[in-house]
């Protein structure tokens, strides 16, 4: 019997090949198989998307630096876990629509503050389209300014790696203060201010994972560069990300005119 993946000849009641280490299936795949494999991803807290989470939170470098060094098993690839992030952000989109971080808060400056008058309603509409392009373009401000700031360090690829967790790590924090928030403002009904405590504490989030991370990823030759360096990161990404959205905005506004 051969491996249907590299096709070389299997070992006699093997499970796995061991050339390839690919799993030898024997039997036709059903619902009940399906599911079964399913849950055991969503379920193992060893490997795979939760191990990624936790220790992405918990030991930032062990997954980050552990990936670098062919650590590749235990975790998620990075590319695969941004994509799931974002897949995630979709269908939390369909329960609460204004989760889209720096969309909400180019919403409040616009707005101040107020009432969303007929103009602003059109412009958000016209957002929609964008708003899965907009979520990742920080991954290739990210990825680029880190390239600018250690390019001695990692090449381009490897800086894609830390900005690809980094980002994605930063949305599913985002997305827990959003569920907090929002719980919030449906039992006291001060939605105003919660929303703006909410974007301050996912900025202040923001900035103490950052700092996290690149103490942790990147060499540092003096203490206090290890903590000025990725707070001038974060300021210039924050500016470079609110870009694309201020060319939409200049997009409506010349249809409109």
């Amino acid at each position: 019997m051969e491996c249907r993946n590299c096709q070389q000849t299997l070992i006699a009641s093997a499970d796995f090949c061991h050339h390839c280490g690919a799993k030898v299936v024997q039997q036709r795949l059903n619902f009940a198989r399906l599911f079964q494999e399913f849950w055991h991803v969503v379920t193992n807290v060893e490997r795979g998307l939760w191990a990624t989470m936790r220790d992405l939170l918990l030991q930032p470098a062990q997954v980050i630096l552990g990936y670098l060094d062919g650590l590749r098993k235990k975790y998620t690839a990075p590319a695969s876990f941004a994509l799931i992030v974002g897949a995630i952000y979709s269908i939390t989109a369909l329960i609460y629509p204004d989760i889209y971080v720096h969309e909400s808060m180019l919403e409040g400056v616009l707005l101040g503050g107020g009432g969303r008058p007929d103009w602003a309603e059109s412009l958000m509409l016209k957002m929609i389209p964008w708003r899965l392009p907009l979520l990742f373009a920080p991954v290739l401000s990210i990825s680029l300014l880190n390239w600018l700031a250690y390019r001695k360090q990692y090449n381009g690829a490897e800086h894609t790696v830390i900005g690809l967790y980094y980002f994605g790590q930063i949305s599913l924090l985002y997305l827990g203060i959003l569920l907090l928030i929002e719980g919030i403002s449906q039992m006291t009904g001060s939605n105003n201010i919660v929303q703006l405590s909410g974007l301050a504490l996912f900025l202040l989030v923001t900035l103490w994972y950052k700092l996290r991370v690149y103490r942790a990823c990147y060499r540092h030759t003096k203490a206090w560069k290890a903590t000025l360096k990725p707070i001038l990161l974060f300021l210039v990404g924050f500016l470079i990300n609110m870009i694309p959205y201020f060319f939409v905005i200049a997009l409506y506004l010349d249809e409109s005119s």
